[in-house]
């Protein structure tokens, strides 16, 4: 076998896996969902969560994405519930709930046409109502994967 033959057969050798792993690693790091679970009274304005909630009301963890990756939702406020020691029920705090509509347009006013969004909630759970975690999360959310934040 000549020195060339060897030479294209070491080039396959060394190079087919560095190639392939580069591409591994673009791939992931572009498709990837790059989330990490989160409790969501931790959520603030401008987190992107992955998944779509399947009701009003979100799970108490989420996974929190970057909003430049695939997801279904986005936090556009956080509104504090009224101050009470004794936590007010779930009721209560859904009704606080209501008032994140009026929020969406202050977040992102030039919400260009496109997918329509219904908005979840999270509320803190009496552990939490315990700890002084008093936030109702609004979460704006799309039936299709979003890529970019609503903002623009």
């Amino acid at each position: 076998m000549t020195s060339g033959g060897w030479r294209a057969r070491w080039l396959w050798i060394v190079g087919a896996p560095v190639v392939m792993g580069a591409v591994g690693v673009l791939v992931w790091w572009t498709f990837g969902s790059g989330g990490e679970s989160t409790a969501t009274q931790r959520l603030a304005a401008g987190d992107c969560v992955r998944e779509r909630a399947a009701q009003r009301l979100l799970p108490q963890v989420v996974e929190k994405t970057r909003c430049d990756r695939p997801h279904y939702g986005e936090v556009f406020a956080v509104l504090t519930a009224p101050e009470s020691d004794e936590y007010p029920g779930a009721e209560a705090l859904t009704k606080v709930g209501d008032d994140c509509g009026r929020q969406l347009w202050g977040y992102a006013p030039d919400l260009p046409d496109g997918p329509i969004f219904e908005i979840a909630i999270g509320i803190p759970t009496v552990e939490e109502w315990t700890d002084g975690q008093r936030s109702v999360v609004c979460v704006a959310q799309s039936d299709t994967e979003q890529w970019a934040s609503m903002r623009g």
